[in-house]
């Protein structure tokens, strides 16, 4: 049999294939549903897991991405580039050697940058409040109180000095 043949007949089992799950498309939907089908499908995917485990993490990212954050793993990659692969708040990598997490508003959706992982839960415990921030500034800056009345003024003090 030659390649033009095997191709042809992979083509045509392909097609198929396809004609089939077209005409049983309620039924294939009822079991795929169904405790059965979910029991199967969770098998299948623990024996996935086991004998691919990195194959299968990435494939669980790539899902995330695009789900969660509606983005593909090229322009993760070329926002990590933008941020010369560190963390848009410390300016370092991740601590525990992890992907840079994806910092998002929680009201819109959009996508503001990638973030380590203290820096992403610090952001996420303080509930993303510019008020609450601007009140730790403050209280970091009590000692600097006699030159910064207010927390923005520390602020700008603080960045006029580290530069």
């Amino acid at each position: 049999m030659s390649l033009a043949q095997i191709a042809r007949k992979r083509e045509r089992d392909r097609e198929n294939s396809q004609r089939w799950r077209d005409r049983h498309r309620a039924e294939i939907r009822a079991f795929v549903r169904s405790p059965e089908g979910r029991a199967r499908r969770r098998a299948y995917m623990e024996r996935y897991r086991t004998r691919r485990p990195e194959r299968y993490k990435e494939m669980s990212w790539r899902s995330r991405l695009k789900f969660e954050f509606g983005i593909t793993p090229d322009q993760y990659r070329e926002r990590l580039a933008a941020q010369a692969e560190v963390c848009a708040i410390c300016r370092r990598p991740d601590p525990m050697g992890r992907r840079l997490a994806i910092d998002h508003d929680r009201r819109t959706g959009a996508i503001r940058g990638l973030l380590c992982i203290h820096c992403n839960q610090g952001i996420g415990l303080f509930g993303d409040d510019p008020e609450l921030f601007l009140r730790i500034l403050d209280y970091l800056g009590r000692k600097d109180k006699k030159q910064a009345k207010t927390a923005s003024e520390f602020l700008a003090a603080s960045l006029m000095r580290a530069a």
